[in-house]
């Protein structure tokens, strides 16, 4: 007997991107409805999940052109939210959702016409 190699059969998904729009950001959560807990945050808007990247480095203030995104907890007890950014993939299986970087949703997933 030989070993062979297989593939395993990919499960069909679903799947929508951060646009980074704010408004857009309210289609995005009826969609994952209540599998995950987000909250957005707009641009310029003060958050602990933002970078030091977008502070003042003279006074620590928020920068106004901060980019917005989503804050993202797997449950209401997540201590560990993480931020999404712009461009990010929410992959739905059975349930069950990946948050995915576009570099990763490329290399991962093929789209279904």
């Amino acid at each position: 007997m030989n070993a062979i190699v297989v593939q395993p059969k990919a499960a069909p998904a679903e799947a929508m991107q951060f646009s980074g729009n704010f408004h857009d950001a309210e289609k995005l959560i009826k969609w994952i409805n209540g599998r995950l807990v987000v909250f957005p945050v707009p641009r310029g808007y003060e958050h602990h999940l933002r970078r030091k990247s977008e502070l003042d480095r003279s006074n620590g203030h928020l920068l106004e052109h901060a980019d917005p995104f989503l804050a993202v907890y797997r449950s209401g007890t997540d201590t560990s939210p993480i931020r999404v950014d712009r461009g990010t993939w929410f992959v739905m299986t059975d349930d069950e959702i990946t948050v995915v970087t576009a570099e990763e949703f490329e290399r991962t997933y093929e789209v279904q016409s």
